[in-house]
C-alpha cells in the first residue's frame, strides 16, 4: 500500500461483505434481546416478509457493486446523471473477452450496474412501502418501513451528488455510510416481520 495505495476490488468487496455480515449477525441478536416483547402479529405477514427479503437481497447486491465501484474507481468517469454521457445504455459495456468479465472488471459496466440497481431500489422500496400499508402493522413495524424509505431517499441523493461532483472523499465516505444505514434499516424491517424467538443467555 506504499507505492500503489489500492487493493483488488474483489478483496475489497469480500472485506466489506464480511463486515456487513458480522454487523447483521450482531444487530439481529441485539434486536432479539431488546425488542422481542414488541413483536406481534407476524403470522399473517408472510407475503410482506417475502417482498422485504427480496428488497434486502437487492440491497446486498447493491452493496457488493458499490464495493466493486469503489475498488475499480469506476465512479470517476461518466459523471453525469441520469444519463451516462449522452446515452441511457452506454455502448461498449461488454467489450471484454470473455464478455461476462465486464460484469465484474469493466469500469463502465460496473458503474452501469450500480446505477441500474439504484434505480431498481428507488422504484422497488417505495412500492414495498406502499404494499406494507395494506397490512395491519404494529408500531415498530411501521417505524421500520418509514426508516427504510427515508434511508433510501437519502442514500439515492448521496449517490447522485457523489457522482456528479467527481467522487470527493467526503461525499464518497458519507455515501458508504449511507449504504450501511440502508442495509441496517432493511435488516430491521425483516426482524420486525419475523416471529419472536426465545433467547438463552448464559451467565458465566
Amino acid at each position: 500500500l506504499v507505492n500503489m495505495p489500492r487493493v483488488s476490488h474483489y478483496r475489497l468487496a469480500a472485506h466489506l461483505g464480511l463486515a456487513f455480515l458480522l454487523f447483521a449477525y450482531l444487530f439481529w441478536m441485539i434486536l432479539d434481546l431488546a425488542a422481542s416483547h414488541l413483536k406481534e402479529n407476524t403470522a399473517n405477514l408472510k407475503p410482506l416478509k417475502a417482498a422485504s427479503l427480496a428488497a434486502f437481497c437487492l440491497i446486498c447486491l447493491q452493496v457488493f457493486y458499490g464495493a466493486l465501484t469503489a475498488g475499480l474507481r469506476a465512479g470517476i468517469g461518466y459523471n453525469t446523471f441520469p444519463k451516462m454521457g449522452d446515452e441511457w445504455i452506454p455502448s461498449g459495456m461488454f467489450s471484454m473477452d470473455p464478455a461476462w468479465a465486464s460484469v465484474f472488471e469493466s469500469n463502465l459496466t460496473v458503474q452501469f450496474i450500480h446505477r441500474a440497481l439504484a434505480w431498481l431500489l428507488a422504484i422497488g422500496i417505495p412500492l414495498l412501502y406502499a404494499y406494507s400499508r395494506l397490512f395491519t402493522l404494529n408500531r415498530p413495524q411501521k417505524f421500520a418501513f418509514n426508516l427504510l424509505l427515508l434511508s433510501l431517499f437519502i442514500q439515492f441523493l448521496l449517490g447522485v451528488f457523489t457522482l456528479i461532483n467527481y467522487v470527493p472523499i467526503s461525499l464518497a465516505v458519507t455515501h458508504q455510510a449511507g449504504a450501511f444505514v440502508l442495509f441496517g434499516a432493511s435488516l430491521y424491517v425483516l426482524h420486525t416481520l419475523s416471529p419472536a424467538r426465545r433467547i438463552m443467555v448464559l451467565h458465566l
